[in-house]
């Protein structure tokens, strides 16, 4: 599955969709999903994983959901989500990701 995501992520860029800062930022983001985010959320599409929290890519998807409001949720996890204290360039990275889930 990481192939086909760093394939997508591939057209974007030579589709002129996304810098190549943001193509590392976006596989970085990634792979932080992959480790902290998978037990509770799907965060790749056409991965199966649990039920627990929305999908990344609803979350992406969703118009209620700015990059402000993403932001400050990574920066102070609440509720049931695990604080897992991300830095700055680590939440740019999962921000660089979620857009890559979103709907064109």
């Amino acid at each position: 599955m990481k192939w086909r995501v760093s394939i997508s992520l591939l057209a974007l860029l030579n589709l002129g969709g996304i810098s190549q800062n943001a193509l590392a930022g976006a596989q970085e983001g990634l792979e932080l999903a992959q480790e902290w985010c998978q037990t509770c959320h799907v965060t790749e599409e056409e991965k199966p994983g649990v039920d627990v929290a929305p999908p990344w890519a609803s979350i992406a998807n969703d118009p209620t959901k700015t990059d402000g409001i993403l932001r400050a949720w990574l920066a102070m996890p609440q509720g049931q989500m695990a604080h897992i204290a991300l830095t700055r360039q680590q939440i740019n990275d999962v921000m660089a990701y979620i857009h890559t889930l979103k709907k064109k």
